[in-house]
């Protein structure tokens, strides 16, 4: 008897994780950025499809559903479900917009744990319909504008009751579209400046720096609490503008953390600021002022890769001060579009957590 226990597996729990989200609401790009997971997406066969049969992804969708690539494309994606019952680590990406569609592609996971990722859309329906426009101009990608407005109404609000261990919510949509709202912007946190030698002005001073107007999105509020402070209002929100530096354009995105008893802004590390502030902006005051000779030419040498109009650290300083800044303009930006911290002006969803305004 012994024996044959010791020789039973024991068989691990799944970890299955459900992308909730409109189309180009940035699912698959979020994914890109996670660890490693068995896939399960019908976008994915639907492309391999396209490549194969030479045709677009919007001539795939204007088959008849009894079209034989269609029927290919379903057997492909009920073949990638059933070999995903294996995996440890499985991701749904698809739209999987209301209760009914999360119960059904849970149900093939009887024993698995269950998180959702919400991308969140409201407020951003115009956005996602110009980068539907967008990435059909790129891609050839395109889903009609029908469907897109179907999908906004067909939403369902996601809760723990329908078998989620965790739910959690990111907002992919608020730094895609800033490259529409400022087509100079040279550089991205992603592609620094380079070979500009020949594009160079004259030395940074504070008259070649520039900053735009603040722009934002709110997205919600939300109660926290706090043993010694009590409950609270957190603001859930984006403030961004360009920082111009002799001509080359450079984001600043600012979002919402919170401690103990208040909301407050930082620049983001992942949501959109160009590397060029970031490293600038995670030098202390104290540094210049310890700085040795060898460290302030690595500094200098190290942003010259984002920008090779930096010649000394006195530029760096210049730009770092403007930082601060605009840190403290974009805090005042933030005061004035945000509701009110008073917990009795709101109404708490009991699905999400999220408060409304009464």
């Amino acid at each position: 008897m012994l024996n044959n226990i010791s020789k039973c597996k024991v068989r691990t729990m799944q970890e299955v994780t459900l992308l909730v989200g409109v189309s180009c609401s940035g699912k698959s790009t979020y994914l890109k950025k996670q660890g490693p997971s068995f896939i399960v997406s019908s976008d994915i066969i639907v492309e391999e499809i396209c490549a194969e049969n030479k045709i677009t992804y919007s001539q795939f969708f204007q088959l008849p559903m009894t079209h034989h690539t269609r029927k290919e494309q379903r057997n492909r994606f009920n073949n990638l479900v059933n070999e995903s019952k294996n995996k440890p680590h499985v991701t749904w990406d698809l739209t999987n917009l209301t209760a009914f569609e999360r119960k059904r592609a849970m149900s093939h996971y009887p024993i698995a744990n269950f998180k959702a990722i919400v991308f969140e859309f409201k407020s951003f329906e115009l956005k996602l319909i110009a980068l539907n426009e967008r990435r059909n101009s790129v891609s050839g990608k395109y889903v009609p504008e029908s469907v897109l407005l179907n999908m906004f109404s067909k939403f369902e609000n996601i809760s723990k009751n329908e078998g989620f261990n965790e739910i959690k919510y990111v907002n992919q949509i608020v730094n895609i579209p800033i490259a529409y709202k400022f087509p100079k912007v040279k550089n991205t946190s992603n592609s620094p400046i380079i070979n500009i030698k020949s594009k160079e002005k004259n030395m940074i001073t504070t008259k070649g720096i520039t900053t735009s107007p603040f722009d934002s999105n709110y997205h919600f509020a939300r109660c926290e609490g706090s043993n010694r402070m009590g409950n609270f209002v957190h603001h859930c929100a984006d403030v961004w503008n360009v920082i111009s530096v002799n001509g080359f354009d450079f984001l600043a995105i600012y979002q919402t953390n919170f401690n103990e008893n208040y909301s407050y802004l930082e620049l983001s590390l992942d949501g959109g600021s160009d590397a060029f502030l970031i490293e600038i902006d995670g030098i202390t005051e104290s540094d210049f002022d310890n700085f040795t000779k060898v460290e302030e030419k690595n500094i200098v040498k190290g942003l010259q890769e984002y920008y090779s109009g930096i010649k000394s650290i006195d530029c760096v300083y210049i730009i770092w001060n403007t930082l601060k800044e605009n840190m403290i303009n974009a805090d005042n930006h933030f005061e004035e579009i945000k509701p009110s911290d008073d917990l009795e002006h709101y109404i708490e969803d009991k699905n999400t957590g999220l408060l409304e305004l009464k």
